[in-house]
């Protein structure tokens, strides 16, 4: 309801700009009583407020994707609580490829954060100024802006240092090879923090270096949200008991794309295809064994779920349909997709996870749930450093000379002493809390006064 506009003081109307200040300040400037001063003050306080504007959201066809997002939104909800944010989703930086937010990782966001603002995705490509009327204007606003977690794209920086000479920074990413052109970009950015300590040596290399330049966790691991109802109603449909199973998520050696959006296939997605058709039997033979041990050993369960979309036939396909009779009937296939929030409360709920994709153990650990990667050759080798540097190094293998038996024995490690493993996730939680919260305060620092 609109408030009348009260009548001004009686007297001599004509106040100066102290004694102005000073009565809004008491409820009593010019605009009225105390009902006109609240929202007088609540302008103001918003008209000072400092924006942030990030670059993330890659793909909603992944869960650790998706779950950069919001855990970077929660680090700067919890630590710059002042500041209000703009999530430009960038999933493409091709022309004619954009793809915007799936209308479920946009209720995700919007429900955990009512305050964020979203404009629309894509237009980092050819290192030209914004012209697009939403980006345009939510550049000119934001007084920071950051590209998240990741691995670093440098494109939409290149559109914002087109745009504006306000500064930015460089936030959860993996660096490889630097150019000069990104040598030049990352010396000017006002912080640069790579999740993995081998992108760090590599900054170093090329000779970027400074007190703001260095390690910072993967923002997926300050994912928060939950679908705490919607995974009970999965897990009592499924007969998957709080801590008495575990779950078991597959990788292909290399996304296959054309599937996942539906394009016709070039000859290097047929050469994709070919190179998982070849190993992925071999490929899942370890985690095949652990299941078959785990169920005869424990009579728990399992559940065989995905990262990525793909992941729910491939589940199926090497993880479910060549076990024994005895096993299956203590597996459960996940048959369709999730979303962060729904796959971090499941995790919560499981036993272990134990995944050769590299997210899921990470919400996981997030989640309080001990957590094996085991990484695929062709994967990203500095994505297997996120879990050393983090603390836990004994939780990283390497999937060649993985072995049934050394994956069994790992798992059952963990089955033996439950409260060992838990305080090992509580202790590198704890340190990558911390290590999150001081790079935070460089963000704020970062902020033009």
């Amino acid at each position: 309801m609109h408030r009348p506009i009260p009548p001004a003081p009686p007297g001599n109307s004509r106040l100066s700009r102290r004694s102005f200040l000073i009565r809004a300040a008491t409820g009593t400037a010019a605009l009225g009583w105390a009902g006109g001063a609240v929202p007088l003050l609540a302008a103001v306080k918003a008209s000072k407020a400092k924006h942030i504007l990030i670059a993330n959201a890659w793909h909603c066809i992944n869960i650790g994707d998706i779950a950069h997002t919001p855990g970077l939104l929660h680090l700067l909800d919890t630590h710059l609580p002042d500041v209000r944010v703009t999530l430009w989703p960038v999933p493409s930086i091709r022309t004619g490829y954009e793809r915007e937010l799936s209308p479920e990782v946009r209720r995700m966001l919007l429900a955990g954060f009512p305050k964020l603002t979203i404009i629309k995705a894509g237009g980092a490509h050819g290192g030209k100024p914004a012209t697009r009327p939403d980006l345009a204007a939510a550049m000119e606003k934001a007084d920071l802006f950051i590209v998240g977690s990741g691995g670093l794209h440098s494109a939409p920086v290149d559109v914002w240092r087109a745009s504006t000479d306000k500064p930015y920074g460089i936030y959860g990413v993996t660096v490889g090879n630097i150019s000069g052109a990104l040598a030049a970009t990352l010396s000017k950015a006002a912080f640069v923090y790579c999740r993995d300590s081998v992108s760090v040596a590599n900054l170093r290399q090329a000779g970027i270096t400074g007190p703001n330049i260095g390690f910072g966790p993967d923002s997926t691991f300050a994912l928060h949200l939950r679908d705490e109802a919607r995974a009970e109603r999965y897990l009592l449909q499924a007969g998957l008991g709080n801590k008495k199973f575990l779950c078991v998520i597959p990788r292909h050696r290399f996304s296959p794309y054309h599937t996942i959006y539906n394009y016709s296939p070039t000859d290097q997605d047929r050469e994709v295809d070919r190179i998982n058709n070849a190993f992925k039997a071999a490929d899942h033979a370890a985690a095949r064994e652990l299941i078959v041990n785990w169920v005869r050993t424990t009579g728990l369960k399992v559940l065989a779920c995905p990262e990525m979309t793909y992941g729910v036939p491939l589940a199926k396909d090497q993880l479910v349909d060549p076990l024994p009779a005895d096993v299956k009937s203590r597996v459960v296939w996940r048959n369709t997709f999730w979303i962060a929030d729904e796959a971090a409360s499941v995790y919560a709920r499981a036993f272990a996870v134990i995944s050769l994709d590299c997210h899921s153990p990470i919400i996981a650990l997030a989640a309080g749930t001990p957590a094996i990667h085991l990484r695929v050759p062709t994967d990203n080798p500095h994505k297997s450093r996120m879990f050393a540097d983090s603390g836990l190094p004994e939780w990283i293998h390497e999937l060649e000379g993985m072995t049934g038996a050394r994956l069994t024995e790992l798992v059952m490690d963990i089955h033996r002493e439950p409260a060992v493993a838990a305080q090992k996730v509580a202790r590198a939680m704890t340190f990558v809390r911390r290590r999150q919260a001081a790079t935070m305060a460089v963000v704020r620092a970062a902020l033009p006064t």
